[in-house]
Parts: C-alpha cells; structure tokens; sequence
C-alpha cells in the first residue's frame, strides 16, 4: 500500500516557501491555525545549510547533483539552472 502522507523533506520545503515568500504570514499561520509548524530557527538552518557567499562553490553543485539523483531523474534530466538575486554593480 502507498503511503498517503508527503514525506518530511517535503513538508518542510513546503513551510520552507510559506516562511521565506512572507515571514509575517508565516508567523500569523502558526500563532492562529493550531498547526504544529517547524521553529523559524528550523527553517533557518535548512535554508543556510550550504554556503550563500557570492560565487559558484562545488558544494553546491555537488547538492544539486545529489538531490537529482535522489528524485530519481534520468540523466538526461540533469539539466537546470542558476539564479543571480540582488546583483549590483560596483564602480
């Protein structure tokens, strides 16, 4: 029988995405809903548990090639991106 229930990983990319769009609302969520919902602090670890320094560091390419194996993607699906946020330009 399949397990109805999402798994752990998951549940925290979930509360992950709710807390990084909007803290305020994540924070209303948990003070009002009555939800059992992961710690800020929690979700600040996951969220700063690989270097966030300026450049392209083999730690993290080396997180993103194991998580595509980890979902099972083919080889062929080994193909994504990088994003470049709050870049400025230094005179």
């Amino acid at each position: 029988m399949e397990c109805l229930y999402p798994s752990y990983f998951s549940v925290i990319q979930m509360w992950l995405g709710i807390w990084a769009h909007s803290p305020k609302t994540y924070r209303l969520m948990k003070q009002t809903s009555g939800m059992v919902m992961p710690s800020e602090r929690l979700l600040t670890m996951y969220k700063n548990c690989l270097p966030q320094d300026p450049g392209i560091h083999d730690q993290m390419l080396a997180w993103m090639y194991h998580e595509a194996k980890r979902a099972n993607l083919p080889d062929h699906g080994h193909e994504g991106g990088l994003i470049f946020d709050e870049m400025s330009i230094q005179v």
